[in-house]
């Protein structure tokens, strides 16, 4: 839905002022990942990850135990142009300086790695999909030898069972066990039966 400027700058402050805590998250992440680069070996606690670096990786562990890696990490200081628009509805435009963390990753035609930069925002949404990935992966487990799993999708499961057979509510409840590494997780499913896969 296409807003202008203006409003999109309120909508904007208004979430993050509503999400204080998300916001925080954000830059404690980043601290984090910046100050673990700067001193390999260290291992610095945010929330429930786990953050530390050597000269090759910088790797975020998961309540899983399972590891987010980004290659060869550097932190650079930089200057950057950046434009918003103000309270008063006002573009404006000032130069900010700033440590920058910077990785590599696989390039778009996979025939290499290429640099790439992230900051706070970015690895909490890679760290929230990968706990999203392992709570699905562990409900797949749970699920299959119960309801033969056919398909998965994003976060859907779809098992195929004898017509007249499986419970919704139970196939509901074996998805939202939370595994005890993901305690205190508000985790919920919904379900359907049917002859076509919906999503």
């Amino acid at each position: 839905m296409p807003i202008d400027l203006t409003t999109a700058s309120k909508v904007k402050r208004a979430w993050r002022a509503t999400n204080r805590s998300i916001v925080e998250f954000w830059k404690e992440l980043e601290g984090a990942a910046i100050a673990a680069v700067r001193a390999p070996g260290a291992v610095l606690n945010v929330g429930r990850l786990r953050v530390a670096s050597s000269p090759t990786c910088l790797a975020v562990g998961l309540p899983s135990a399972r590891l987010i890696r980004y290659w060869q990490p550097s932190v650079e200081v930089t200057v950057k142009s950046v434009k918003w628009i103000n309270e008063d509805g006002e573009v404006v435009e000032s130069d900010i300086e700033g440590p920058e963390l910077r990785f590599f990753s696989q390039n778009d035609a996979r025939t290499g790695m290429s640099p790439e930069t992230t900051y706070g925002g970015k690895l909490v949404e890679n760290a929230t999909q990968a706990v999203a990935r392992d709570l699905l992966a562990e409900a797949l487990l749970r699920v299959d030898p119960i309801y033969p799993v056919v398909m998965h999708v994003h976060d859907s499961i779809a098992s195929e069972v004898p017509e007249g057979t499986g419970d919704v509510d139970e196939f509901c409840e074996i998805m939202s066990a939370v595994p005890k590494w993901a305690t205190g997780c508000p985790i919920d499913a919904d379900g359907y039966r049917g002859k076509r896969f919906r999503g």
